[in-house]
C-alpha cells in the first residue's frame, strides 16, 4: 500500500463539510468553551488553536447567498446512511487528488448517472452490507427495490428515491452552492493556511518509516483498511478529529483520510496527566473481590447499606468498611436521602481508570 501527502485542502470537502456542521448546529466557537471549562489550557492556547478557525468558517458558510431551507435539505445529515444525501453526488469531487475547486464544482455539474449510481450504491453497502448477499444490482428498478428493502423509515425511502430521481437538476444546485462556497474559501484562507502548512510539517517529521501508525491514532477508522493507495490530506473543517473516505469508482482501491489539522495539538491539550500512584491505590482497592462486587452492583443503581449486605451476604458493618475505602479514592458516590444513604459506583471515575490503563499500555494499537 503507498501512503501519499496531498499538501492541499479539497475545497469541495471542505465547503461541504463546514455547511454540513452549520446545518447540524456544530460549531468550532461551542468546542473552544466546551474545552475551556473541561481543561487547563490557557486561554491563548485555545485562542491560538481556534481564533482564525473560527472566523474562517464563520466567514464561508455566512457569506453564501442561497437559501436556508435549500442548504437544509441538501446537507442535512441522515443518521440512517451515515453521511449527508449530498455526498453522494459530492462523492467523486471529495477524491479528488488534486483539487482544483472550479474543476471539481465542473465534475459535480457533469457527474453521470452511472458514477452517480456506483457511488450511491456502494454507499449504502458500506452502511448496509447484508446488500451485497442478497441481491446484485445491476439496473434502476433493481436499485429501487433496494431502497424499498432497506431498513429505514418510509420517509427516508422516498427521499432516496427522489433523490436519485432528481440527480441532474440535484447536481446542478450543489455545483452553484460549492462554487459560490469555494470562492469565499478561497478568498478567506489566508487566515488558516499557517494551520495547514504546520499538519503538512509534523505529518513529514513525525510520519518517519511507520505512517499508518500515525494515521491510525490521527483516523482511527483506518485501522485494518487496504486499499492500494491511500491519500492524506489536510482539513481545517473537521479540524478536531478526521475522517475516512473510501473511492468505489476504478480499477484501483484509493482511500483518503481527510485528517483535521487540529487534531495533534488538541489531542496535547485534553490529555490529563497519569498518576501512576492514584491508579495503584484504586486498583488495590479494586482488588478484593467484595469491593469488586459491591462496585457492579451500584454501577446497575444506587443502593443503600442494608440492600448491598443482603445481596452479597455480608455484614453492614462489613460493607460500612468497604465502603469508607471506595469513597476515599472517589471509585463511589454518597448520595443522603432521608434516614438512608445510598451508594452508587463513580462510573466517571472508573472509566477514567480504564481509559489511563489503555494508554499505559497501548491496547488500542
Amino acid at each position: 500500500m503507498q501512503i501519499k501527502l496531498l499538501e492541499s485542502p479539497n475545497v469541495v470537502f471542505e465547503c461541504a463539510r463546514l455547511i454540513t456542521d452549520r446545518a447540524d448546529g456544530k460549531s468550532f466557537r461551542e468546542l473552544k468553551e466546551e474545552l475551556r471549562s473541561v481543561t487547563r489550557a490557557e486561554a491563548q492556547i485555545l485562542d491560538g488553536c481556534f481564533d482564525s478557525i473560527i472566523e474562517f468558517t464563520e466567514n464561508v458558510v455566512d457569506g453564501l447567498t442561497f437559501d436556508g431551507d435549500v442548504l437544509q435539505h441538501l446537507f442535512v445529515t441522515r443518521e440512517e446512511i451515515g453521511a449527508s444525501l449530498a455526498s453522494y453526488i459530492l462523492h467523486s469531487a471529495f477524491c479528488s487528488q488534486h483539487p482544483v475547486f472550479p474543476d471539481d464544482a465542473e465534475k459535480i455539474r457533469t457527474q453521470s448517472r452511472s458514477t452517480f449510481f456506483a457511488n450511491m450504491y456502494s454507499l449504502l453497502l458500506d452502511r448496509f452490507p447484508s446488500l451485497e448477499t442478497q441481491v446484485k444490482v445491476e439496473s434502476y428498478g433493481e436499485f429501487i427495490n433496494v431502497i424499498s428493502a432497506l431498513p429505514v423509515s418510509a420517509e427516508l425511502k422516498w427521499e432516496l428515491c427522489s433523490f436519485y430521481n432528481g440527480f441532474e437538476q440535484m447536481r446542478s444546485v450543489l455545483a452553484d452552492i460549492l462554487l459560490e462556497a469555494g470562492d469565499v474559501f478561497v478568498r478567506e484562507y489566508q487566515k488558516v493556511r499557517h494551520h495547514v502548512e504546520w499538519f503538512n510539517a509534523n505529518y513529514k517529521m513525525t510520519a518517519g518509516a511507520d505512517p499508518m501508525k500515525l494515521i491510525t491514532e490521527l483516523c482511527p477508522d483506518a485501522k485494518g483498511k487496504e486499499p492500494d493507495v491511500l491519500y492524506v490530506i489536510p482539513t481545517v473543517a473537521v479540524a478536531p478529529d478526521s475522517v475516512y473516505v473510501m473511492d468505489y469508482v476504478g480499477e484501483r482501491i484509493i482511500d483518503f483520510v481527510y485528517a483535521g489539522v487540529l487534531c495533534t495539538p488538541l489531542k496535547k491539550i485534553t490529555e490529563k496527566p497519569f498518576d501512576e500512584k492514584a491508579m495503584c491505590r484504586a486498583l488495590r482497592v479494586m482488588g478484593d473481590g467484595s469491593k469488586l462486587s459491591i462496585l457492579r452492583l451500584t454501577s446497575e443503581k444506587p443502593m443503600y447499606g442494608i440492600q448491598i449486605a443482603e445481596a452479597l451476604g455480608l455484614t453492614t458493618a462489613t460493607v460500612s468498611h468497604h465502603m469508607a475505602q471506595l469513597a476515599e479514592q472517589e471509585l463511589v458516590i454518597v448520595e443522603r436521602e432521608a434516614n438512608r444513604t445510598y451508594y452508587r459506583a463513580n462510573t466517571e471515575m472508573l472509566g477514567k481508570i480504564a481509559e489511563d490503563m489503555v494508554r499505559v499500555f497501548k491496547l488500542n494499537r
